[in-house]
């Protein structure tokens, strides 16, 4: 059977899949560290983002994902815990890409994303 490692403040805990979504469902919120280059002003952001435990369908390569924004940039990773297991077996950062839209002067502008994921699941701790 498949298991996935949820990461806390101070511990790991291994969970079957099916446990870590109940666990998340439970906890509503984690976080994912991610650095890309901005593609509206080609700046570097590094930092963890805040997700909620809600999947969502879209029209990528992942079809299910999570979502967050960055000043406006939505930011979807995979929300199958399947590859959130596989990927963190690795112990390296996962590149995602994808088409990202936003405003330009007016205009709907699409350029490539390049996410770096670090591939493990931390919970938001209250």
């Amino acid at each position: 059977m498949r298991s996935i490692y949820l990461y806390y403040l101070r511990h790991r805990t291994a969970y079957s899949l099916t446990d870590a979504w109940n666990e998340l469902r439970t906890r509503k919120q984690f976080y994912v560290f991610i650095s890309f280059v901005d593609p509206r002003t080609d700046s570097y952001v590094s930092q963890p983002f805040l997700f909620y435990s809600k999947s969502v369908t879209i029209f990528t390569d992942f079809r299910h994902a999570f979502l967050t924004s960055y000043d406006g940039l939505s930011i979807k990773i995979p929300s199958s815990l399947k590859w959130w297991s596989e990927k963190g077996e690795r112990g390296k950062t996962v590149k995602l890409l994808y088409n990202a839209s936003f405003i330009h002067e007016g205009g709907i502008v699409t350029k490539k994303l390049t996410l770096e994921v670090l591939p493990y699941i931390r919970i938001k701790e209250e």
